[in-house]
């Protein structure tokens, strides 16, 4: 076996012959690992809900108005002001039509749409209503 450079001459090498390896299943590994003392997560998964609870982090995207920092969703600090906006202007008693209208007049982008619509605004409204996340005074939230 060799290499041929087009400049210098061929050049070869010897490699050891290769011995049989035989292959282990992810039990023997785990086990291996185990015994050199290292720490490795549970072989057995978690309830799909508790490990959503315990880490806050899924294939979705956030809430409008947070974000996933580190395992945990926190306010984002370009949507929550205008989360707390449209929590105001709801508990104003203007409809989800007329706050999408003054969101697009201020010239507010949504997150990936290119216009605010009414079906953004409602579902954002339902979550303030089934209580999934509770705007507290001094923009402080709660996210259940």
């Amino acid at each position: 076996m060799g290499f041929t450079s087009p400049k210098a001459g061929p050049l070869t090498w010897d490699l050891p012959p290769l011995k049989p390896v035989k292959l282990r299943g992810i039990g023997h590994i785990r086990s291996l690992l185990v015994k050199a003392g290292v720490r490795i997560r549970s072989s057995v998964p978690a309830p799909f809900s508790s490990a959503i609870r315990d880490s806050a982090k899924t294939n979705a995207a956030p809430y409008f108005g947070f974000c996933f920092f580190q395992g945990q969703a926190i306010p984002d600090p370009r949507e929550f002001v205008n989360l707390q906006l449209i929590y105001e202007l709801w508990k104003s008693g203007i409809n989800p039509n007329r706050i999408a209208d003054q969101l697009n007049a201020k010239k507010i982008s949504p997150r990936s749409a290119q216009k605010w619509n009414r079906n953004s605004i409602v579902k954002i409204i339902n979550r303030f209503e089934n209580k999934s996340v509770i705007l507290k005074s001094g923009g402080k939230y709660e996210l259940r």
